[in-house]
């Protein structure tokens, strides 16, 4: 499969740790024909309680290149991996600057755009914007 798809060796060998994983939930030696949409996502809500939802989605990953594999092979007449969601992972918030803080900082680091990132120590997002913004104004 990884061959065929050209995929990194790194990315191989995570597909099999992740699919080793599915292979020790099936508890036996089941043909892939067998595998139903429903077992998948019971093993999925597995992973979820024991892994973090990033695993769950390499999982899920691992198992949509795998079956797409064995579909285009002819080794099974139907995909469910086509019946089954990619779990949902929840979305982190960036903790930004507020008004008093990007004054502080400007205070500190003076008016130099580039020596910003430097003082803090680390990399700006989305409130890059509003330091440029304030240093646009001070200009």
């Amino acid at each position: 499969m990884c061959h065929a798809r050209n995929l990194s060796p790194n990315t191989c060998e995570y597909y099999t740790y992740r699919l080793r994983a599915f292979r020790t939930y099936l508890e036996a030696d089941t043909p892939p024909d067998a595998i139903t949409a429903d077992l998948i996502r019971d093993f999925l809500n597995s992973e979820l309680e024991r892994n973090s939802p990033t695993t769950a989605q390499h999982s899920y990953c691992a198992l949509r290149a795998f079956f797409a594999y064995l579909e285009s092979e002819g080794f099974v007449s139907d995909n469910p991996m086509t019946r089954v969601a990619k779990p949902k992972r929840k979305q982190s918030v960036i903790p930004t600057l507020n008004q008093s803080q990007v004054e502080a900082l400007l205070a500190i680091c003076g008016r130099d755009f580039y020596v910003v990132p430097t003082c803090v120590g680390v990399t700006f997002r989305s409130h890059l914007v509003a330091v440029h913004e304030r240093l646009a104004y001070y200009q």
